[in-house]
């Protein structure tokens, strides 16, 4: 999963697990389809870009276990 690329869901839900040591599987394809379900979701990384003047630099498996980090560290900051 590196920058620029598409990240499919089962690649970030099997990040989430490593991460947070999660051992329970994903129960996949469970629930019928909907109407208005479509196999692929993508964002439009250019418009982001050219409206919000926003790029990632880093790749997205980085960036959560940063964001894994920094969840860390305000929960011990604000723990009672």
């Amino acid at each position: 999963m590196g920058t620029g690329t598409q990240t499919k869901l089962r690649d970030a839900v099997r990040l989430a697990r490593e991460t947070f040591d999660i051992a329970a599987e994903p129960a996949w394809e469970t629930m019928p389809d909907r109407a208005w379900d479509t196999t692929t979701w993508v964002a439009n990384a250019d418009k982001i870009e050219r409206e919000l003047g926003w790029k990632a630099s880093i790749p997205f498996d980085d960036g959560f276990r940063r964001f894994s980090a920094w969840l860390g560290d305000v929960r011990e900051r604000y723990r009672a």
